[in-house]
């Protein structure tokens, strides 16, 4: 059974916990800033500070993204895929059991469904 979730470590932190993009914004302008750029490298990006997050009722910044596989094996098949990743990048490995008192849900997306349909809710936690 998966034990942990994975999630990179920002560059720049301020507190000592993960907190989702809306929220940072609302606390620390200038981080919202800097975090929220990655939204603007792709013309469909940007729609997902609309997006809403079925099941949860909240938008897509709302939320704190995890990886729910180790870093490593994502690493190894974008190598595989001949995809450039940074090596230097730092994650944090975050129990399962520390989510307990969290809304959690586990979404797939696929690239198929990336323009506006909703995604398909694999468990609701």
């Amino acid at each position: 059974m998966q034990r942990y979730v994975y999630h990179m470590v920002p560059r720049e932190m301020v507190g000592l916990e993960l907190m989702p993009l809306n929220r940072l914004g609302a606390l620390f302008p200038h981080l919202y800033e800097r975090y929220s750029k990655k939204y603007f490298d792709h013309p469909e990006r940007p729609k997902l500070f609309m997006k809403e997050i079925p099941h949860l009722n909240c938008l897509w910044n709302d939320v704190v993204h995890f990886l729910p596989i180790h870093p490593s094996h994502l690493y190894k098949a974008l190598t595989e895929l001949g995809i450039a990743t940074r090596e230097s990048l730092m994650f944090y490995q975050i129990p399962i059991q520390k989510l307990a008192v969290n809304r959690n849900a586990m979404y797939l997306y696929s690239k198929e469904h990336y323009k506006g349909q909703q995604g398909q809710l694999l468990q609701r936690i």
